[in-house]
């Protein structure tokens, strides 16, 4: 009943009786992980959350999906190591869990230990080759490419399980239906496209076309397929000779993925071009401990088009340290608000923000972190505008369908899609 309510956008609601259900049953171990999901995504407090998940795990520690449930929150707050020792304890009474070998493997990737990341998701997609949780297939080629070995990262990019075109369209049609951020699909019967194309696929060309017309009937540029050369250049380069993305998701050429440096008057510069290399969060994270006696430092997002939103929110945690509420993200199911977790912020040194009208997505997403906190000031030119975040599935065969799942506001209320972020001043670091 909690979750019906739940999905149907009543949060509030959903959280009293969740809590009713605990009082009633203290020992039930399926609803003190209930209890604790909901306190994470309702509201927004990690203490409570994951005090309920670990007695979940208490209360039945055969139970694989409260080892997996308190694994996530812990990766969602941003401590990766404790999320890897919760995957490991319920990896002890289910070695092959799939779902406990996804969470590992991101567990270690968020470590920067590729070679391990890779391992488990390899073990994942041998459990399950379809990836039925959703994490090891898109992964495990960044983990590999991570480590240069770009040939096997490709081989799995596409998978292996053969791309049916039938299976191709029906697994789109429920990620995007479940995923999109608008439950009215644009007035679209969601239902009646699934059966639109029932028997009429052939060809994996013919359900390519198929999914893109389904995805553009929601009228959102930004809900696409990606084709696996796209996403190629995107992730699977070799770091040092990496690309981003401009601020439409499209791969560009990008020097260096982090540059960091001294500035006159003591001050640290760490340049950020992208956020789809791998090692961005290991490399900031060295670079700011570094720069911990800086009297200031400055952040350069300048022509920095985005990429991947948990690795900004990763790097915000490491300038804001946990408990500041950064934004929301509204979607489907409610306003989600954005809170900083991590174990501590690694300085405390003056910080200025450089952006201009190239900076977009998950680039605007970290901008608007540290100014909306007042723990930065912006500099610079207005950001581009892209304010939808997307959620991504890739397919067999290699293509991946991206999904507007939310849009991000700032955390007074203001959108940042078609009107981006203003700085307080012109550009004065080179």
């Amino acid at each position: 009943l909690a979750r019906l309510i739940w999905w149907s956008g009543r949060d509030q609601e959903a959280l009293i009786v969740l809590r009713q259900a605990v009082a009633a049953e203290p020992g039930s171990a399926v609803a003190r992980s209930a209890l604790g999901e909901a306190y994470q995504t309702i509201a927004q407090d990690q203490g409570l959350a994951l005090a309920e998940l670990r007695r979940a795990v208490e209360l039945d520690p055969s139970r694989l999906a409260a080892h997996v449930d308190l694994a996530l929150a812990q990766l969602r707050a941003g401590r990766p190591k404790q999320a890897e020792a919760a995957a490991r304890r319920g990896l002890e009474g289910a070695p092959e869990a799939a779902p406990a070998q996804s969470v590992l493997g991101a567990a270690l990737a968020d470590q920067g230990d590729f070679e391990a990341a890779a391992a488990a998701y390899a073990a994942a997609l041998a459990s399950d080759p379809a990836d039925n949780f959703g994490l090891a297939r898109g992964q495990l080629p960044r983990a590999l490419a991570a480590l240069g070995r770009n040939v096997e990262a490709r081989h799995a990019l596409k998978g292996m399980i053969p791309p049916i075109p039938d299976l191709v369209y029906r697994e789109a049609w429920a990620f995007a239906g479940d995923s999109y951020r608008d439950r009215a699909h644009n007035g679209q019967d969601w239902m009646a496209w699934r059966a639109k194309y029932r028997g009429a696929l052939k060809t994996e060309q013919e359900a390519y076309r198929a999914i893109a017309t389904m995805l553009a009937s929601l009228g959102d540029p930004y809900t696409r397929l990606r084709d696996p050369e796209e996403s190629a250049a995107l992730f699977l380069a070799r770091h040092g000779e990496s690309v981003g993305t401009d601020p439409l998701g499209r791969a560009t050429a990008q020097s260096k993925t982090v540059v960091s440096g001294d500035l006159p008057g003591g001050l640290g510069y760490i340049r950020l071009s992208n956020f789809t290399d791998p090692n961005v969060v290991a490399e900031v994270r060295a670079a700011l401990r570094a720069m911990r006696s800086k009297e200031g430092i400055v952040l350069d997002l300048r022509g920095n088009g985005g990429g991947l939103a948990r690795s900004a929110d990763a790097i915000g945690d490491l300038l804001l340290g946990p408990g500041k509420e950064t934004g929301v993200d509204a979607g489907a199911n409610g306003d989600l608000p954005q809170v900083s977790g991590g174990d501590g912020a690694l300085t405390d040194s003056p910080l200025v923000v450089m952006v201009d009208g190239q900076t977009g997505s998950a680039a605007e997403r970290l901008a608007r972190a540290l100014q909306g906190t007042g723990r930065a000031t912006l500099k610079g030119d207005p950001t581009f505008g892209k304010g939808l975040a997307q959620v991504s599935r890739v397919l067999p065969g290699g293509t991946t369908v991206l999904v507007s799942t939310s849009e991000m506001l700032g955390p007074d209320g203001r959108p940042l899609q078609g009107r981006g972020l203003r700085p307080t001043s012109g550009a004065q670091v080179p």
